[in-house]
């Protein structure tokens, strides 16, 4: 697996921070793209998948509500419905690693946070388009 070297992460600035409380695509260290497909760009590498569906569908979850804490016990089931509950859990720590592996290689910031109960992301570290589209959406609504 390539290893992949995001730049050093920008200032977040209030400038930066776009109507609806998102991160614009310019201060973010990852950009997800998930409009008409999977893509994960730092500025020096774009991926259009990930090892597993797991790794996508679950980065898929966390940026769709950066600010959400994400409870471990929601993730593992809603990834792995048919799993007992030891399986998933194991499934989702491996899984985060993962993405670990991808988001943060050694020597860069973290771009998620976990601990026993949940997961989310690092405010700044991760745009998504479908929250940007969400944004604009509501921002276009509230001028009419």
């Amino acid at each position: 697996m390539e290893t992949l070297l995001p730049p050093a992460a920008p200032r977040l600035t209030a400038a930066a921070v776009d109507a609806g409380g998102g991160v614009k695509t310019d201060t973010a260290r990852w950009q997800l793209r998930l409009l008409g497909g999977f893509e994960l760009d730092d500025g020096c590498h774009r991926l259009t998948r990930l090892r597993s569906r797991a790794a996508m569908a679950l980065l898929a979850r966390i940026a769709l509500a950066p600010q959400r804490d994400h409870a471990r016990e929601e993730l593992a089931a809603l990834l792995w419905p048919q799993a007992d509950g030891a399986t998933a859990r194991s499934r989702l720590r491996q899984t985060l690693s993962l993405l670990r592996a991808v988001l943060e290689p050694p020597g860069a910031p973290p771009v998620l946070l976990a601990d026993r109960r949940v997961v989310r992301a690092v405010p700044g570290a991760l745009w998504c388009d479908a929250v940007a589209f969400e944004s604009a959406l509501r921002q276009g609504h509230a001028e009419l």
